[in-house]
């Protein structure tokens, strides 16, 4: 009976307790907030890290306080200083010197003087003096008198009517005719729909009659040159090609155009020939081509070979 006392007084439970042996809290613990509780940090850290650092990271120095002017004119300040002052408010000088001066003066003035001096208003003197004297008197007269003279003057040298044609006028211009072209001196070189010149189509208005302008007696002008001044450009060359160079300008200070000053070469004067060859044509065309087909546009067709 004293065995079995003794075993029941100081034997630990045969299994644990279903609780805890110590007494539990009054209230469990609140669940943490997801911010501070305070804008100043706890006295000791929080049991758990916060998920994100509090502040940003402080700068590695202070900033320096801003300027209360911008230090540049540019619109953005350079990161240092320039090494140069601003271009304003004086420009810069050049990148270099000024040009040097021209390595020559302006172009020499004309190798030499004109030919001759212009026709108007004196003529241009002769080419030579006139010829000495004879070394002896003239030959005794004949021993018998000259014939006698013939009983009819010889006929006098006909000439195509001086009028102007009504059908021509200015090339893509039917308003300006004959009439138009008589007003001014440059207008006698306009050139009409059929190709003549109004100097050749309007004989009255730009004063070319053949009849009342006869050719002269020692030929073209010596002294008239194109308006170039180039010296080789005289009534020569205007005949080598009298349809488009008959209506070029002269050197002088009237600008007078070849037509007026090489009359021979361009056909706007008249020589006592007598009548034209009714049996003339152009070499090929028989018939159809003839002497009143010339007079048409004499400027570019009395150069025509016939037969």
């Amino acid at each position: 009976g004293g065995g079995g006392g003794g075993g029941g007084g100081g034997d630990k439970t045969k299994s644990p307790t279903k609780s805890p042996t110590k007494s539990p809290a009054k209230a469990p613990t609140y669940a943490p907030t997801k911010q501070p509780s305070s804008p100043r940090p706890a006295p000791r850290p929080t049991k758990a890290p916060t998920k994100a650092p509090t502040t940003k990271a402080p700068t590695k120095a202070p900033t320096k306080a801003p300027t209360k002017q911008p230090t540049s004119p540019e619109p953005r300040p350079t990161p240092r200083p320039t090494k140069e002052p601003s271009r304003q408010p004086t420009t810069p000088p050049a990148p270099g010197p000024t040009k040097p001066p021209t390595p020559d003066p302006t172009k020499p003035p004309t190798y030499q003087p004109t030919p001759q001096p212009s026709r108007s208003p004196t003529d241009p003197p002769g080419p030579a003096p006139t010829k000495a004297p004879t070394k002896a008197p003239t030959k005794a007269p004949t021993n018998e008198p000259t014939y006698e003279p013939t009983h009819k003057p010889t006929p006098a040298p006909t000439f195509p009517p001086c009028k102007d044609d009504v059908t021509w006028h200015k090339k893509d211009e039917p308003v300006k005719d004959c009439a138009w072209a008589a007003a001014l001196e440059a207008r006698c070189v306009a050139k009409g729909d059929d190709g003549r010149w109004a100097f050749e189509a309007c004989q009255e208005s730009c004063d070319t009659c053949h009849g009342e302008n006869p050719c002269p007696a020692d030929g073209d002008s010596t002294s008239w040159i194109h308006a170039s001044g180039e010296s080789f450009k005289d009534c020569a060359w205007v005949a080598e090609f009298s349809g488009n160079r008959c209506a070029q300008p002269g050197s002088d200070p009237l600008g007078t155009y070849a037509f007026r000053s090489c009359p021979v070469a361009c056909r706007t004067c008249g020589y006592e020939c007598g009548s034209d060859d009714p049996g003339w044509h152009k070499e090929g065309n028989q018939n159809a081509r003839d002497c009143d087909w010339v007079a048409a546009a004499t400027g570019v067709r009395c150069d025509t070979p016939g037969e």
